[in-house]
């Protein structure tokens, strides 16, 4: 699927090709807060229209949770079961409602007004809402970012559960959550699509890079431009303040660093993250354009 959103300042989506062929598990949509992310879905779902390109889906078999979900606060949590069924022309089937609430833990209280939830409980009941429908694909826009510990927890549990029947995008920018779920990935950075594919395969193409952090962060830019100047491959990651080189480099790299070995606070091989190995990917993309 190609997808261009321009708005008249900028491309929201810049030429993205995503295929979505999974039929169970989870995909990470990951990215920075406005990497185009919601845009996306929204994409996918027709909720915003394209400037260029097309999107080829069974809309009847998507369902979609907003990152907010918001309800009627006078509507028991049955009842806005109900009323989605409704909306989308299915039957009212008492039994597969109380199931799907079963399923995100919100039996006992399928009787009370959504205007007394917790932000965790409308999180439930939103995916709550979108999984009644039967869908094949389910879409979740952040569905951990206003949740503590418990509830993030909570909710990657039920994301886990029903990935078992259906494909779930899951889009956020806590990348340790969707290192804990994930199996494929969708990776955006200012509307640009720079990964799509097995999360594993993310991880191991960016497995090769090396750390210098030094004591002293103000000497960083002055160290950068040392080590170049002694032909070291090096960039600099403004985010963690850091040196960041191929690993093949490192016995150069400590070599050159022995006037200054004082100033070092860790040099070595990266700690593979899901998070480490976006910041890899933007930093040497970044570095080509």
């Amino acid at each position: 699927m190609k997808k261009i959103v321009e708005t008249t300042d900028f491309l929201a989506l810049d030429h993205i090709n995503v295929s979505i062929e999974q039929s169970t598990g989870v995909i990470g949509l990951i990215g920075p807060n406005g990497a185009g992310k919601t845009t996306l879905l929204n994409t996918f779902i027709g909720q915003i229209g394209l400037f260029e390109g097309t999107v080829v889906a069974e809309t009847a078999h998507i369902a979609y949770c907003p990152d907010t979900p918001e309800f009627d606060p006078y509507l028991s949590a049955f009842e806005i079961m109900q009323q989605s069924l409704r909306l989308a022309g299915k039957d009212v089937n008492a039994a597969k409602i109380t199931q799907t609430l079963e399923q995100v833990g919100l039996f006992e209280h399928r009787y009370r007004i959504a205007g007394n939830f917790s932000r965790g409980m409308k999180q439930r009941l939103g995916i709550a809402a979108a999984l009644v429908l039967e869908p094949q694909l389910l879409l979740l826009d952040e569905p951990t970012s206003a949740l503590d510990p418990f509830g993030r927890a909570d909710i990657l549990k039920i994301i886990t559960e029903v990935s078992r029947k259906l494909t779930v995008i899951i889009s956020s920018h806590i990348l340790s959550d969707i290192q804990k779920i994930a199996t494929s990935l969708i990776v955006l950075n200012k509307g640009q699509l720079i990964y799509e594919g097995p999360a594993s395969d993310f991880m191991t193409v960016n497995d090769h890079m090396a750390t210098l952090a030094l004591r002293d962060i103000e000497a960083g830019e002055a160290t950068l431009n040392y080590l170049s100047h002694k032909g070291a491959e090096v960039q600099w990651d403004g985010q963690n303040q850091q040196v960041v080189f191929p690993d093949d480099q490192l016995s150069k790299i400590l070599q050159l660093m022995i006037p200054m070995a004082t100033q070092i606070r860790y040099l070595g091989r990266h700690e593979m993250t899901l998070e480490r190995s976006f910041e890899d990917a933007v930093l040497q993309r970044e570095g080509k354009e």
